[in-house]
């Protein structure tokens, strides 16, 4: 649901920066086209190198090719938490809601809530 979220939007819709976005990918999973900017939203790291990206995706770069070809998103890791218990949250209501709509429960009932529905 948050590569879903975040892959809509930051999709590129111009294309002057970046062409390609990839959304919590493994290192392994990001080739780097030589026409094409790639966009890649990671996870926090630690801060090696006085980067904010894991010692990994840095391994990863410095393999590349294309240096000038791959553009990072990241953020701190507490921001990055509240974003993952959101996210959580968020789940977790639809799931009651999807589980309450197949009982078709009625939208007066108290279970409901007019949050819900």
């Amino acid at each position: 649901m948050l590569r879903e979220h975040l892959d809509s939007y930051f999709s590129a819709s111009l294309r002057d920066c970046y062409q390609i976005v990839k959304v919590l990918p493994p290192p392994d999973e990001v080739p780097i086209e030589q026409e094409k900017t790639t966009l890649v939203i990671v996870r926090p790291g630690g801060q090696a190198n006085q980067l904010p990206i894991s010692a990994d995706w840095q391994a990863w770069w410095d393999q590349q090719q294309y240096k000038n070809r791959v553009l990072f998103l990241t953020g701190s890791r507490d921001t990055f938490q509240k974003v993952l218990d959101s996210a959580r949250q968020t789940r977790a209501l639809q799931s009651i809601e999807d589980e309450l709509r197949s009982e078709n429960t009625p939208a007066e009932d108290p279970q409901c809530g007019s949050a819900l529905f």
